[in-house]
């Protein structure tokens, strides 16, 4: 049974991750052309300001849910993103090597 402390720091992690993806892809979105990009196959690192360049954002591979970390950059498929198409026009999906 989880504590629910930790529960919830857990949510509010989960939760604070996303919505910096959010705001990295609308922000990534108001500058790029997205349709051009997501027609190659080309990686992306993501990072943030706030925790520095050496820390990506990463994929943690527990087996179990694989959630969002600022981890430290390295050579791993969970640090590799790519954008993709979607049947939705105008709407993108991000996704790592990993996934």
């Amino acid at each position: 049974m989880s504590h629910p402390t930790l529960f919830s720091k857990n949510i509010k992690t989960i939760l604070t991750f996303g919505i910096a993806v959010v705001f990295f892809v609308l922000a990534f979105a108001s500058t790029t052309n997205l349709p051009a990009l997501a027609q190659g196959q080309t990686n992306y690192t993501l990072k943030t300001m706030f925790t520095g360049s050496d820390k990506c954002l990463d994929i943690i591979n527990d087996a179990k849910d694989n959630q969002l970390i600022m981890a430290n950059c390295g050579n791993y498929s969970g640090q590799y993103w790519q954008i993709e198409a979607t049947n939705f026009s105008g709407y993108y999906r991000l996704k790592t090597l990993f996934t």
